[in-house]
């Protein structure tokens, strides 16, 4: 993927770490997605699973953690829980939505979004493909959202509201978009997340094929105040490891979960 603009305002951020920097961390005080992780006893059950890439981390957090809770959604006044086995099997089912509408290693999954869980999954269901991720903030102006689209080069474009749906679908495929997806419309609306891409993973499964190298694009951050910056796993250590949480925000312990 080409970016079109030399001066591109983004951070960049590599999908995968050579295999002496795998790392096992215990996070302390550190909030995540409107939810704050509580401290933790550093004990090796507490541990994070070892990973080479984000696809491999939620795999191996999936496979350690199984049914603890991970993701929690506030759905009618209080929070239920998704499990880490939960969670990893939408993610499946995302991954091959996405690769039944045609993205490929390469591509860019754009998304207008508040932290859910839907943002969690076209992520790591993005980078299952090989597809690049590029987050955006509801509040931005759509002149900001339609520069990082055409400049990001991405296909497919993920909205939480109905609101900013009818905003961004007036000019979405003059920037270049194949699809918008929406996660408030029902599920009968051809551009629904839930009916566009999530029914079409279930119907057409796809084993996981794409494996990360250590140079492979995760997520592109455009961001006001820079003129762009490169980061690795390897650079993204355990002193700055909540900058990695952030951007793409890995498995913590099974008693530590995410709240949005």
């Amino acid at each position: 993927m080409l970016l079109r603009s030399h001066t591109a305002r983004a951070a960049l951020v590599r999908l995968s770490a050579p295999p002496r920097t795998r790392m096992e961390v215990s996070v302390r005080h550190l909030r995540v997605f409107g939810g704050v992780v509580p401290p933790t006893p550093l004990a090796s059950d507490r541990l994070m699973p070892q990973f080479e890439s984000l696809t491999e981390l939620m795999v191996n957090a999936a496979n350690r953690y199984g049914d603890k809770p991970f993701l929690g959604t506030k759905r009618n006044g209080k929070y239920e829980f998704d499990s880490y086995a939960e969670v990893n099997r939408q993610v499946d089912i995302c991954r091959a939505g996405f690769k039944r509408l045609g993205v490929k290693k390469g591509d860019a999954i754009a998304v207008i979004s508040r932290n859910n869980l839907q943002w969690v999954l076209s992520a790591y269901g993005g980078y299952g493909v090989g597809a690049t991720h590029v987050p955006m903030y509801e509040q931005q102006k759509e002149s900001e959202w339609r520069y990082i689209i055409e400049d990001s080069g991405a296909s497919i474009l993920l909205v939480s509201t109905k609101e900013i749906y009818g905003k961004v679908v007036q000019w979405a495929a003059s920037a270049g978009i194949k699809k918008v997806l929406c996660c408030e419309l029902p599920v009968e609306h051809p551009d629904s997340f839930e009916g566009g891409c999530m029914e079409l993973g279930r119907k057409n499964p796809s084993p996981l094929e794409v494996h990360a190298r250590p140079g492979d694009l995760a997520t592109l951050i455009y961001t006001s105040g820079t003129t762009g910056a490169v980061l690795s796993n390897e650079s993204v250590g355990p002193p700055s490891y909540g900058s990695q949480c952030l951007l793409s925000p890995p498995p913590l312990t099974p008693l530590t979960p995410i709240f949005f």
